[in-house]
């Protein structure tokens, strides 16, 4: 090989390795704080226009609570009638009726009216603050009931979905 050629090679071929060196090297995981529970970091809940989350949460040991903001919108979907956990939205034709919307500050429970498959319109609840098992009221209500600590969390005192 002559030396004009290895010297162009020789870059490429150096590069070339380190990539597969890269990429055959394990990069141990590092667990990332995905933010605390809703209602362990957070209070005095508030629902703005029927979609916002307003709340006063801390966000660590000793720093002083902020007041933070989320769109529900982006946290919680309706699907077939019932509230549930993730994005994709749960206001706006065909899915829940955005004067519907309510917030119970007792039991911090998302409650809407939503539209099924079949079009029946079902009351459909979102506990805010932690799981709540079916209860006979709320199977003969047709409601779902799912813990919205697993929508939101509270990173760093700002709330977020999850």
């Amino acid at each position: 090989m002559s030396p004009r050629l290895r010297s162009m090679l020789l870059p490429l071929i150096l590069a070339t390795a380190s990539i597969v060196n890269v990429q055959a090297t394990p990069v141990p995981l590092i667990p990332q704080k995905r933010g605390d529970t809703l209602t362990s970091a957070c209070r005095e809940f508030v629902l703005l226009e029927q979609s916002f989350l307003e709340a006063v949460c801390l966000p660590a040991p000793g720093e002083s609570e902020i007041q933070s903001v989320v769109n529900l919108d982006f946290c919680v979907s309706e699907q077939n009638g019932d509230l549930v956990a993730g994005g994709g939205g749960f206001l706006g034709p065909g899915t829940c009726d955005p004067t519907s919307v309510s917030l119970d500050l007792v039991t911090v429970v998302l409650s809407a009216k939503c539209t099924s498959i079949s079009g029946f319109t079902i009351g459909s609840e979102l506990p805010l603050a932690m799981y709540i098992p079916s209860s006979s009221w709320s199977l003969a209500q047709g409601s779902s009931i799912i813990s919205l600590d697993q929508a939101v969390v509270s990173v760093n005192g700002v709330l977020q979905c999850a």
